[in-house]
């Protein structure tokens, strides 16, 4: 149950990978549960609700488990695009605690990804 939060997180990220690479943007509001999205992938789950958000040079992730008696934690991840560098760099956060809501981004500074206070980095 556990890997599948983060499994979602790590499709998420690459698909917005691609999307970039072809098109220069990230995709905003995806809803992977649909067959239509732009990202082209599909997932479901039994016990995580998954959601993106993108800005101009980032998009986000969210990995946000169903019940609370599930005894699972949300997940966040992000991919950016370095400019600089030309090259994609990406994060997966673990959340600390059992909420069901979304975690806070992960930290972008100077081209760097960093998960926030209290959460572990998976990747």
């Amino acid at each position: 149950r556990t890997s599948e939060g983060a499994n979602g997180i790590g499709s998420l990220n690459r698909a917005q990978q691609a999307y970039h690479f072809e098109k220069q943007a990230f995709a905003d509001s995806v809803d992977p549960t649909n067959a239509s999205n732009d990202l082209g992938i599909i997932l479901r789950s039994d016990y995580f609700s998954f959601s993106t958000q993108a800005t101009d040079n980032a998009a986000f992730s969210y990995a946000i488990p169903k019940e609370t008696d599930l005894y699972l934690e949300s997940y966040v991840g992000a991919v950016i695009f370095d400019s600089p560098t030309r090259q994609y760099k990406s994060i997966i956060c673990k959340g600390s605690s059992l909420e069901l809501e979304k975690l806070p981004k992960p930290i972008i500074q100077d081209g760097q990804l960093s998960c926030g206070e209290g959460m572990e980095k998976l990747s």
